[in-house]
């Protein structure tokens, strides 16, 4: 009965695949229709006997004009574009004339992941088909937002905000908000800055394929909510404060700060892209609906960049209801350390190896057994009972022709606690692949 059920299982997982397949595919003509009725559109517009070149370009059969210096030469011939050239050629000018024509500007990503059958789940799955989209409204006025279609669930809008900033540009829905000097202030749904894997929640920013602990597991899977925030970014530090919606009935208050000291300062570019060394610390603070208290989460994270090696890593700690430190329920702390490396490869399409050390720690009460220790205070130490797991992961990224991303990754379980292991479905021995399609 086993093996009737698995297989039963991937027919369906096999089924829903195909339709997300189906709905890329529809996706991916109406681009390409929209693209050639522009083309056909501004051909029609065009007055008759004008070509795309130069009006006055001399065709490479024409003697050269009198009175002329060089002889008209024909034009370095080109190496024909492949297949995924002509693609990317399309989409682009699919992309361009939405903007033209509506003003909205549109990208995202598309992912399928792959597993060992010894992991769960146990099938290749098509994940998620991202697209991003934002329009500037004003000089210092636009909104942006980010749909996700899975192909087991009704479309999603994860984010979407309005954005009044001033001495600089809007930035993109997901990943880096940091990148430009200036100053924001956004109200609607949004990735929460806390802690640094939140830059790259979104499958195409990620060099590796799963997320770390500190966001699968102490942060629930990543922190993403509605309300208000203001941030803004300088050469030498960076900060977001934020009224969010909160995890129950009341709400979260709370920010982060970075600080780049090796930064120039003296940089006339708007852009910062990266910085050498960024240190961050995060804080929450979430009340209920009678201002009690609720959660409450800090972190502390690091960013260092050198050359072809990036080293980055944060720790979580997050307490669920208490009035004190002596009587809170319920405690998640951990951490990662993640170093990438660009192998220095004689190709145009970079190779990546990255390696990730990661520890999660769970504090629960443990149940009384009898009336007498009911009696106790938290504050005694055999009242309390410590879970810890550890992972070490590694792998590789490749990255080719900007358009599709190919991730290989291995995961070993470092001891730890077995019960905590199998409650969260971790498995001992695991491989991941994924392929990531960005447009």
């Amino acid at each position: 009965m086993d093996s009737f059920f698995t297989w039963r299982e991937w027919v369906s997982k096999a089924g829903k695949g195909c339709i997300f397949a189906v709905a890329c595919f529809l996706w991916l003509a109406f681009s390409l229709g929209m693209y050639g009725r522009a083309a056909e559109q501004e051909a029609q517009e065009k007055p008759p006997g004008e070509s795309k070149g130069s009006p006055t370009a001399a065709r490479p059969d024409e003697p050269a004009a009198p009175g002329s210096q060089e002889p008209a030469t024909a034009p370095a011939a080109e190496p024909a574009p492949g297949v995924i050239e002509k693609l990317q050629g399309r989409i682009v000018a699919s992309q361009n004339w939405v903007e033209k024509k509506t003003g909205i500007r549109y990208y995202g990503f598309a992912d399928v992941l792959f597993s060992n059958p010894a992991n769960l789940p146990h099938y290749a799955t098509f994940g998620n088909l991202e697209v991003d989209l934002d329009r500037d409204f004003a000089p210092n006025l636009s909104a942006s937002a980010a749909v996700v279609f899975e192909n087991d669930s009704a479309p999603e809008l994860t984010v979407g905000f309005v954005d009044y900033y001033l001495g600089g540009k809007s930035v993109a829905p997901r990943g880096k908000i940091f990148v430009e000097k200036g100053f924001h202030l956004q109200l609607g749904r949004f990735d929460v800055p806390f802690g640094n894997d939140w830059l790259y929640f979104a499958n195409k920013d990620r060099i590796t394929v799963s997320p770390p602990w500190t966001t699968d597991l102490v942060m629930n899977g990543g922190y993403n909510e509605w309300g208000l925030r203001a941030f803004g970014a300088a050469p030498s530090y960076n900060y977001v404060f934020m009224i969010l919606q909160g995890v129950g009935a009341g709400s979260s208050y709370g920010g982060r700060i970075g600080f780049t000291p090796f930064t120039n300062p003296f940089s006339l570019s708007r852009r910062m892209e990266s910085h050498p060394l960024e240190v961050g610390f995060s804080y929450l603070y979430d009340i209920n609906g009678q201002n009690g208290f609720q959660e409450r989460a800090w972190a502390f994270d690091f960013d260092v960049q050198s050359g072809g090696s990036h080293l980055v890593g944060e720790f979580m700690q997050r307490d669920n209801q208490g009035i004190d430190w002596e009587e809170h329920l319920l405690r998640l702390n951990g951490f990662h350390v993640t170093w990438i490396y660009r192998l220095p490869l004689p190709v145009k399409s970079p190779l990546s190896s990255f390696c990730r050390f990661d520890r999660f720690q769970r504090r629960t009460p443990m149940a009384p057994e009898s009336p007498a220790d009911a009696m106790m205070t938290g504050s005694d130490a055999d009242s309390w009972q410590w879970q810890r797991i550890n992972r070490l992961v590694a792998g590789l990224h490749w990255s080719w022709k900007e358009a599709f991303q190919f991730k290989l990754e291995y995961q070993q379980a470092l001891g730890g606690d077995a019960d905590l292991r199998q409650e969260m479905e971790i498995g001992k021995h695991s491989i991941f692949g994924q392929v990531v399609f960005v447009f």
